[in-house]
């Protein structure tokens, strides 16, 4: 079985980044599904957070720019 603790990232085969959060996922009554970060993100704190979610992920190295 697949499981991810919640916080947990991985990257899909399409280089976004991926977050485990706990709330119910709406098709199979989990308690847990993967999210799309910079979508959760926006959602629960707003756009400064995007701004600082890109920062990181570009220090870290993770392609963001449109040629990425």
């Amino acid at each position: 079985m697949n499981k991810l603790d919640v916080g947990a990232e991985s990257i899909d085969r399409d280089g976004y980044v991926k977050i485990c959060v706990a709330e119910p996922n709406r098709w199979t009554s989990a308690p847990t599904h993967m999210a799309f970060k910079h979508r959760w993100l926006w959602e629960k704190n707003g756009k400064s957070s995007i701004a600082a979610a890109i920062i990181v992920t570009a220090a870290k190295g993770i392609g963001t720019g449109p040629r990425s």
